[in-house]
């Protein structure tokens, strides 16, 4: 009986021994990761997976644009813009539009890239010129009117025109499988000194066809805020109700069920980039040319520290934020590769070091439990995605010096879902 009692006690002491072991664990690689958790699901508007029904934005037309602080003025979308929104537009959305710049962004050559339906003209059928090309009536000599009584006549009775009840049709529904709840999909916000979201980024992370997916999204793109009944730049929703608020904007709008983000600023980026020993990317003349006279640059492929690579990530001012965007998924997939390259005994100093400069909303155990399947899947793809992109109908310009992407995104979202969960997605969503 002692022995028992000896053995069971050894196993319990194992078992906390372990648990404290464990714990200690998460308190060293993630104690200095700061915390911001949400309440639920609810608060972010979070969608329901198991039937997803797309509806459009509202067309706030009357309310107004949000500036940077969330200050209501008196802007409205020029009619091409309200065209795209009302799905009446034919033009899309080409990469090479200007965009704002890091100064005073200039004026585009044109302010909208669509063009509007043409009125095509009504077919009407010819009538004869002549009576001779219609075939004369037989006419005969008139029979001798019979004798009638004259009767009362009264206004015939006209009833409406019974018109069958029709019955709304049904919204289209779309839903995920069962399997798509392996994917783990996280927002990645860069952020800049004013704490807007500079980098808008979906990561995520599929075990089920061993791939890695980012998607960015503008951070100019033209979205509704429901607590301020009014629209704004997607970019600004950070600055209004940090992340909860960056979060549900994108649920809200994007018909998404994001739940967890990772925030850095452009600051802690440098020393991210730094720890993880750089980043590899592809330079051109013309992007070089703007970086200035970096030692040992030249185009084509470079090795950049953290400081040349925030500096190449930022770059807008040669083309536009679509490119820009490009340039972002560029560093962070090389990051991820160099983090895989790292030896297994240097993460805990890594993971730990990286941790002190980031925010999230994912718990210690999310983030062990997400690192665990990057590690192990092996030889996985990465994939890069934008939007909007060249085959999205979007207006874009200039609303009062500040630059606006103007798109359907309940459309977008459709091609999201698609992007993140492949077959593991049926989409019910009809809209041309």
């Amino acid at each position: 009986m002692k022995k028992a009692k000896a053995v069971l006690f050894s196993a319990a002491a194992v078992l906390l021994l372990a648990v404290i072991g464990v714990s200690a664990g998460y308190r060293y690689l993630l104690g200095n990761m700061e915390r911001d958790r949400f309440v639920s699901p609810e608060m972010l508007s979070a969608a329901d997976t198991s039937g997803i029904v797309r509806e459009t934005m509202p067309e706030t037309t009357q309310n107004g644009i949000l500036d940077e602080d969330g200050n209501i003025k008196e802007f409205r979308l020029p009619e091409e813009a309200l065209a795209v929104l009302r799905g009446n537009s034919v033009g899309s959305q080409s990469e090479d539009t200007s965009a704002e710049t890091e100064e005073a962004p200039p004026a585009p050559e044109t302010e909208s890239e669509t063009i509007p339906e043409a009125i095509a003209p009504v077919e009407t059928e010819s009538l004869p010129e002549t009576e001779a090309e219609t075939k004369p009536q037989e006419t005969k000599a008139p029979a001798k009117p019979a004798e009638t009584v004259p009767k009362e006549t009264k206004a015939p009775e006209t009833k409406p025109a019974e018109t069958p009840e029709t019955e709304d049709p049904k919204p289209a529904v779309s839903y995920l499988k069962k399997e798509a709840g392996k994917i783990k999909t996280v927002v990645l916000y860069g952020l800049d000194k004013k704490t807007s979201s500079d980098v808008i980024m979906l990561a995520a992370l599929d075990p089920v066809h061993n791939k890695c997916k980012l998607i960015s999204l503008a951070r100019d793109t033209y979205v509704y805020i429901a607590e301020k009944k009014a629209h704004t730049k997607l970019t600004y929703a950070y600055s209004m109700g940090g992340a909860p608020l960056a979060v549900k904007t994108l649920n809200e709008n994007f018909h998404l069920h994001l739940q967890d983000y990772v925030s850095v600023d452009f600051d802690q980026l440098v020393s991210v980039i730094d720890l993880l020993g750089g980043a590899t990317v592809d330079i051109s003349e013309k992007e070089l040319e703007y970086m200035g006279d970096w030692e040992g640059l030249s185009p084509g492929l470079n090795h950049l520290d953290g400081r040349q690579a925030l500096k190449y990530s930022r770059i807008r001012r040669i083309d536009n934020d679509l490119v820009r965007n490009d340039r972002q998924r560029e560093v962070i997939e090389s990051v991820f590769s160099s983090l895989r390259a790292q030896k297994i005994t240097d993460y805990p100093a890594l993971i730990r070091e990286a941790a002190g400069m980031c925010t999230t909303s994912l718990t210690d155990a999310e983030l062990i439990s997400l690192g665990t399947t990057f590690f192990t899947m092996k030889n996985c793809t990465f994939e890069q995605y934008n939007f909007p992109n060249a085959k999205t109908d979007c207006w874009s310009g200039l609303i009062d010096e500040q630059y606006y992407f103007v798109y359907d995104l309940a459309k977008v979202s459709d091609e999201i879902y698609r992007i993140i969960y492949e077959d593991l997605y049926v989409s019910g969503y009809d809209r041309k």
